[in-house]
């Protein structure tokens, strides 16, 4: 779904946005389509990824009442490899910072143990 995703990205972000769930009157399976957008960098800028797609989903009921994937689908609505341009901004106790990327809390930030 998602090209070399084991790149070192600087960030990856998927964001997913209002959904429509249709319950069938049965009450034991229904339909979803969740529209998304996914977007990621690499550290050095060589490399971008920018999508918007949708989510098809089908769902199931499980004996316990609570529901479960049945099927689900991902569609590309539009795909970019453009240059995304603008700079990364640490993020506070990012983990990836103890690897040398990045500049620590900014100042005035305090982090939370």
């Amino acid at each position: 779904m998602f090209r070399n995703l084991s790149e070192p990205w600087d960030f990856f972000f998927q964001t997913t946005h209002t959904g429509v769930i249709d319950v069938a009157p049965d009450h034991q399976t229904a339909t979803a389509r969740w529209e998304m957008r996914g977007i990621a960098r690499t550290p050095d800028g060589s490399q971008s990824y920018d999508n918007v797609a949708m989510y098809y989903d089908r769902l199931a009921r499980t004996q316990d009442g609570s529901w479960r994937f049945a099927e689900r689908r991902y569609y590309y609505i539009w795909l970019s490899s453009a240059d995304l341009v603008g700079r990364s901004i640490p993020r506070p106790g990012d983990p990836a910072q103890s690897h040398g990327r990045g500049r620590g809390p900014s100042r005035g930030v305090r982090e939370i143990p």
